[in-house]
């Protein structure tokens, strides 16, 4: 039974890291830049998400998606606002990933002001209960988790394959200067994968919502889906996914052998030995390097 429990944490925590790191993958690959702002809007998402639900009677889902459209507008936004303007005006990567850490510290200290500094509880309708498959006993809120975080995982990877912004985005972080030639307009799919990066941050803080308090810290474990995509290999869409399932699994069954204090260490750890051995990451390519 408790290894059973650790498998379903372990693989909804480890979804959730996968989500936030295919967000970090995707503007890698289109845009060539980290948008360290993303952990924070995980955070967002997870406030937001209080609001939609402490405030009416939607369905979980029904306060997702809304969550998703906010935050994807959002990132959508600081793109046109920000990121664009400074790839205009000549802005290198370093100008960009500068940018990305002012807005998260200005997101981090708007949260404190809009809902306070005090952690916020998700109402109790969401809960958890046990499911029971014969003698497996598994917590109903770490299911339905992995579900939802599956979910929005195979629309992305539908809407990816088989809508035309879909193949113009991947087209454009395959060869961006290609695509370009034959008449993909690039800014447009880096506004789309900005915006998709976005509602994938959202959807990961509303899933974190009932398993942690919503609170300004929130964006501390947005770092660990950028850490996913760092070991699955930082560009890969499936490598975040298995980046994030290791994760999660480690950091959820390490409690069985050390003091749940100290899961990250474990959950780090293995990143760090699995980089030792593949420094471009599980799924991840070497680049080749001209001498």
């Amino acid at each position: 039974m408790l290894y059973g429990i650790l498998l379903a944490q372990g693989l909804a925590l480890g979804l959730i890291y996968g989500l936030i790191g295919l967000g970090f993958s995707l503007v890698f690959r289109t845009a060539g830049l980290l948008n360290f702002a993303l952990k924070d809007l995980v955070m967002i998402g997870a406030m937001v998400g209080y609001t939609v639900l402490s405030a009416t009677q939607a369905s979980f889902i029904q306060g997702m998606l809304v969550v998703m459209l906010a935050v994807g507008l959002l990132t959508a936004l600081a793109e046109r606002l920000v990121f664009l303007r400074v790839r205009l005006r000549g802005g290198g990567i370093v100008n960009a990933v500068i940018a990305s850490i002012g807005l998260l510290m200005i997101l981090n200290q708007s949260a404190i002001l809009v809902w306070g500094a005090e952690p916020l509880s998700y109402p109790e309708r969401f809960a958890g209960g046990i499911i029971q498959l014969g003698s497996i006993i598994l917590p109903s809120q770490s299911v339905w988790i992995a579900v939802l975080g599956l979910g929005v995982m195979i629309a992305l990877q539908l809407f990816l394959r088989y809508t035309t912004p879909g193949i113009a985005l991947r087209a454009v972080a395959d060869d961006r200067l290609m695509s370009e030639l034959v008449g993909v307009n690039a800014n447009r799919a880096t506004l789309y994968t900005f915006l998709i990066s976005g509602a994938l941050a959202g959807a990961s803080g509303m899933l974190l919502g009932p398993l942690y308090y919503a609170s300004y810290t929130l964006g501390l474990i947005g770092i660990k889906g950028f850490a996913a995509a760092i070991l699955g290999g930082l560009g890969s869409l499936p490598g975040a996914v298995l980046g994030g399932t290791l994760l999660g699994l480690a950091e959820s069954f390490g409690t069985v052998y050390i003091s749940s204090v100290y899961r990250e260490v474990v959950a780090y750890g293995v990143m760090i030995a699995v980089l030792l051995l593949r420094p471009q990451g599980i799924l991840g390519t070497k680049e080749r390097v001209d001498t």
